[in-house]
């Protein structure tokens, strides 16, 4: 009996949860999401955790960190803890909807050490500007800044919409950077007057404020901001949570349809990862036989028609010959055996001496920009003036004594001048007079000055001693021209030893001998004469710098460097892996000197599976699918078989042709 009081409720349905693994260029989070009531929820997120961006072990250790907070802060256990992940990328990780391949390997090894299975993919920034837009509910015109870091990814949105996104190795300044990315990022008319802040890293408040310290709107920055930009930090957890919402949606979808439809992002098949085969058998109906010999009537003397026996079997043999040799001949099958590599790196110093293994160019250019300062030229004012003293001595001014109207208008005496003492007595007295040229201290006409101004000589009061002219000044005129501006000596510099480098290097790379190779990161650029036919400051429309340098570099001989890598790579190949192939080479300068130099080369090798194929088709030849695959799958580094056989015959359909030459065998990788 149900007491009225008590609620009879059926038993929890069981949830199925999901990870939404964040990747930036530096750092990783993880979010744990899940459908709560027929509607996406997200339930905890992980620390952002920090990880070396060229480095997959780091990567694959850091993701592991930041899903065992995730998993801890929302109470789940190994037993109930999700198997598939959703990821979201940095811009340059993909390339028309689909992941680099470079990155691809590293998302595999990911998958398989950590045992998560990818559904999807999303790039962050993408996914930022939706969920703002979701939030906000009308589309969004901003610039999104994502600070990691190493570096800083600038997307320029505009009606919801990606105008592009540009990626900028962060320096010592963040605002420099910020501005380089607005420069690289497609022309508008009118930037957008909001800026989103997010990312790890840095102190967020503190690059805000640097942010809105910058002058945006001056004129002379070039920035087409209507007004100033307002700055907006969005939370630390915000792009984790924006990449769950961005696909909770169509994952929802998939709790409430039994048959799933295609999804709107990006599916693991992107990744190159193959669900195992999954062989659907049907029971064929057994071949009747197709009795088509009639019997013929048997004479009264109950013996058999031998002829009609004879052709009855002659036919039998030929169609059964015919559909065995059809059945033998006609099938063909192709057998793909997708292998995963493995990626070890290794890191060793070499130390190269100067004489030997350095060569050095030097190469000369130069180069015009127009000047972008402001200079005010023209004539000065002259004029005469009377100075008269009332001092009971007589008193000497030096050429350049300073004259001064009480507006503050300034003249300098031309020579130098004796005026005489006063003379007389009180009620009568005769002052001292001497006339003087004068000129005016800067150009322009408000230095044309009426008649009978009087001056202030020097530091001595008007009582003492002034000076008035009777005769207006005149000449002074001014006008505005362009001059060479402090920015334009740094650009037209910046630019032209840019250039002189990169003839440098072409220079050296054609001067290093068979068999060597120049190491790029080694060269020095040493500047030999520096010649601007313009000085800071001074009128002209344009300004021209000569510029001279010396380039050295190093290089290193292909052999010796070869038998290096391979002494230190043969020990680290692992068992069942041959045929290591050269992947990448990185040089770091631990320290360079006349003598030489010390280098730090890491280097990044690929393990291939060792797997004989030329005995395959006559060793499974009319084998069950199914215990092919088995089989192969076994072998060190297969990761997946697939069998695509035509056309489809009864009976043998889930069976490899009986004849070996029918039989493709071939290995492939991503």
């Amino acid at each position: 009996m149900n007491l009225p009081f008590i609620k009879h409720q059926n038993p929890p349905e069981k949830r199925e949860y999901f990870f939404v693994v964040e990747i930036g260029l530096g750092s990783v989070q993880v979010a744990l999401w899940s459908v709560v009531n027929a509607k996406p929820q997200i339930l905890a997120v992980g620390n952002s955790v920090a990880w070396k961006s060229d480095n997959v072990e780091s990567l694959i250790q850091s993701v592991d960190q930041s899903l065992g907070m995730a998993c801890e802060k929302g109470g789940l256990t190994s037993e109930n803890q999700p198997t598939k992940m959703i990821l979201g990328l940095p811009a340059d990780w993909v390339a028309l909807d689909k992941v680099a391949p470079a990155k691809l390997t590293w998302l595999r090894l990911l998958s398989d050490k950590l045992e998560l299975k990818p559904v999807g993919f999303v790039t962050e920034h993408e996914a930022i500007i939706r969920f703002i837009q979701q939030n906000e509910g009308v589309p969004v015109t901003s610039v999104l800044l994502l600070v990691w870091p190493d570096y800083l990814e600038t997307t320029l949105v505009r009606l919801g919409k990606v105008v592009g996104t540009v990626l900028v190795r962060k320096s010592q300044n963040l605002t420099d950077d910020v501005v380089e990315g607005l420069a690289l990022l497609p022309r508008i008319e009118v930037l957008p007057s909001r800026i989103f802040l997010t990312g790890s890293g840095v102190d967020m408040e503190q690059a805000r404020q640097l942010l809105l310290n910058y002058p945006w709107t001056t004129p002379s920055k070039k920035f087409s901001f209507l007004h100033f930009p307002k700055i907006e930090i969005l939370p630390s957890d915000f792009g984790a949570k924006a990449i769950a919402s961005s696909v909770s949606l169509e994952m929802a979808e998939l709790f409430e349809e039994e048959a799933v439809s295609e999804p709107l992002i990006s599916t693991a098949a992107d990744f190159g990862f193959t669900e195992s085969d999954v062989v659907s058998r049907s029971v064929e109906p057994p071949i009747q036989e197709d009795h088509w010999v009639n019997k013929p009537e048997v004479p009264s003397a109950n013996k058999p028609n031998l002829s009609f026996i004879f052709v009855g079997i002659i036919l039998f043999l030929l169609v059964g010959g015919g559909i065995s040799a059809f059945y033998w001949f006609v099938p063909k099958a192709a057998v793909t055996i997708r292998i995963l590599p493995k990626s070890i790196s290794q890191s060793f110093d070499l130390v190269l001496n100067a004489k030997a293994n350095s060569i050095e160019v030097e190469v000369k250019g130069d180069q015009s920009l127009p000047t972008t300062g402001n200079k005010l030229v023209g004539d000065k004012a002259t004029g005469t003036v009377i100075v008269e003293s009332g001092l009971d001595t007589e008193r000497k001014f030096s050429a350049g004594t300073i004259l001064t109207s009480a507006s503050g208008i300034k003249f300098s005496l031309d020579n130098d001048i004796l005026v005489a003492s006063a003379s007389g007595s009180v009620g009568n007295l005769i002052l001292g007079k001497t006339n003087a040229k004068v000129t005016a201290v800067s150009v322009g006409s408000d230095y044309n000055l009426s008649a009978g101004t009087i001056f202030r000589v020097g530091v001595l009061a008007l009582t003492q001693v002034d000076a008035r002219n009777e005769i207006a000044f005149s000449g002074g005129s001014s006008r505005q021209v362009k001059s060479v501006a402090k920015e334009d000596i740094l650009n037209l510099r910046t630019t032209l030893a840019e250039k002189l480098k990169n003839e440098a290097k072409t220079k050296l790379s054609s001067k290093v001998g068979t068999g060597n190779e120049l190491i790029a990161e080694s060269m020095t650029v040493l500047v030999v004469s520096e010649d601007f036919d313009h000085k800071l400051d001074e009128a002209a429309d344009s300004v021209k710098l000569s510029l001279s340098v010396k380039a050295r570099a190093f290089v290193y001989k292909k052999s010796e460097l070869e038998e290096i890598i391979t002494t230190k790579i043969s020990s680290l190949v692992p068992e069942g892996y041959t045929s290591q192939q050269e992947l990448d080479k990185v040089f770091t300068i631990k320290h360079i000197d006349k003598e030489g130099a010390k280098l730090s080369v890491k280097i990044t090798a690929i393990m291939w599976p060792q797997i004989n194929i030329s005995d395959f088709s006559k060793l499974y030849a009319g084998k069950k699918n199914e215990l092919v695959i088995s089989d192969l799958k076994k072998e060190v580094g297969v990761e997946s078989v697939t069998i695509n056989a035509k056309p489809g015959l009864p009976l043998i359909n889930d069976r490899l042709p009986f004849w070996q030459k029918n039989i493709e065998f071939k290995v492939v990788s991503q």
